[in-house]
C-alpha cells in the first residue's frame, strides 16, 4: 500500500511539473506602430487589425509579419521570452513610404489629374516718360522734307533726352486641376463654395432682369421740362421776328435782320425742343451686369489646399504626399 501512494505521487508532481514549466515557456509581443491599418502575422497565422499585442507566445524565435496595403512593412524574426514582453517598432520610413507608393500607381495618376493648383503669371512692364530736346536740326539727305534729329556729318548741335524709365510688375492668376485651365465656376463646384453659387445667382437674376427690359417696346409720354423750354424759346423767337423785314434788301438794317435771324433761330428750337417733350421716347436705362467673382486669390490657395488634402485621403494616399515633377 504504502509504494502505490509513493508512485501516484511521483506521477502527479511529474504532471504539476510539466504544466509549470509548459506555463512558464510563454511570452507576449508587444507592437507599436506608426501606420494605421496594418494586419499583423505571427508564423504566417492572422492575428488581427491594428492590434497591439499578442498574448501567450511560446518561447523561442518566430516570424512577424506587418501587412498594409499588400505591402510588407514589418517582416523580421522576433524572440519571444517566457515571462517576458517583446516590444516591436513599426515605423513609418521613407523606404516604406516608397514600397506603398509604388503599389499605388493608379492612385498616383488619378491625383495627377484631380489636384488643384494656382498658379501665378508675372510680367514686367517697362514705362519710359521724358522729353527729347532738340538744339539744331538737319535735312535729311533721302527724305526731302523731314530732319534728322541725330544729325549729319556736318552738324554741330546736340539732341539730348530727359527721361524716366519705370518697371512695374503685373501679376495675374489662374486655377488649374490636372493639366487644364479651370474656371472659377468649376472651382467653386469642386470645393462646394457657396458664396460664389449665391453671387452667381443674384447676377443671373440680373441679367433675366435686363433681357427683359431689352424686350420691352419703347414708350412714349409728355416731359414737362422739353416743353416748357421749347415753349418760351418759341415765343421768344416770334416777338423777335418780323415777317414783314425783307433780310435779302440792301435797304435793311443790320439789326432788323440779326434780330430776325435770331428769333427764327429761337423758334426753331423752341418747336423742336416741344415735340421732343411731347413725345418723349422713353429708353430702359439698364447697363448689363457685370460678374465680379467673390473668389479671391488666398481663397483659391486654401480651397485647393482643403481639396487636395480629402482627394489624398480618399485615394489613400500619404497625407504629406507630392508628386515628382
Amino acid at each position: 500500500m504504502k509504494i502505490k501512494l509513493n508512485w501516484k505521487f511521483n506521477v502527479v508532481f511529474i504532471l504539476f511539473f510539466i504544466c509549470l514549466n509548459g506555463y512558464a515557456q510563454k511570452g507576449s509581443i508587444k507592437i507599436y506602430s506608426e501606420l494605421k491599418g496594418v494586419n499583423v502575422y505571427l508564423d504566417e497565422v492572422f492575428k488581427g487589425t491594428d492590434i497591439n499585442s499578442i498574448d501567450s507566445v511560446t518561447a523561442g524565435n518566430h516570424y512577424l509579419k506587418v501587412v498594409k496595403d499588400d505591402v510588407i512593412v514589418f517582416g523580421e524574426l522576433v524572440v519571444a521570452k517566457p515571462n517576458e514582453t517583446t516590444a516591436i517598432l513599426v515605423k513609418e520610413t521613407k523606404d516604406i513610404q516608397d514600397k506603398m507608393l509604388a503599389k499605388k500607381y493608379n492612385e498616383q495618376e488619378s491625383y495627377r489629374s484631380k489636384k488643384l493648383d494656382v498658379l501665378l503669371d508675372t510680367k514686367y512692364v517697362t514705362e519710359t516718360s521724358g522729353n527729347t530736346q532738340i538744339n539744331e536740326k538737319t535735312k535729311s539727305l533721302y527724305f526731302p522734307g523731314y530732319f534728322s534729329v541725330l544729325g549729319g556729318s556736318n552738324t554741330t548741335g546736340n539732341v539730348s533726352t530727359n527721361s524716366t524709365t519705370v518697371t512695374k510688375t503685373e501679376t495675374s492668376w489662374f486655377i488649374i486641376r490636372g493639366n487644364q485651365k479651370i474656371s472659377h465656376d468649376e472651382f467653386a463646384q469642386l470645393t462646394n463654395n457657396t458664396d460664389y453659387f449665391n453671387k452667381a445667382k443674384l447676377y443671373n437674376s440680373e441679367v433675366e432682369k435686363y433681357e427683359q427690359i431689352k424686350k420691352q417696346k419703347p414708350k412714349w409720354k409728355v416731359e414737362a421740362t422739353p416743353l416748357i423750354i421749347g415753349a418760351v424759346f418759341a415765343a421768344g423767337g416770334y416777338l423777335l421776328y418780323d415777317p414783314k423785314v425783307n433780310m435779302f434788301s440792301t435797304n435793311t438794317s443790320d439789326a432788323k435782320v440779326l434780330g430776325n435771324a435770331v428769333g427764327g433761330s429761337l423758334m426753331l428750337v423752341g418747336t423742336v425742343a416741344f415735340l421732343t417733350g411731347l413725345f418723349h421716347h422713353e429708353r430702359p436705362n439698364n447697363p448689363m451686369p457685370v460678374f465680379i467673382s467673390p473668389i479671391t486669390m488666398d481663397d483659391a490657395i486654401r480651397d485647393s489646399k482643403e481639396y487636395n488634402r480629402k482627394l489624398k485621403i480618399e485615394l489613400g494616399l500619404p497625407e504629406n504626399y507630392e508628386p515628382q515633377k
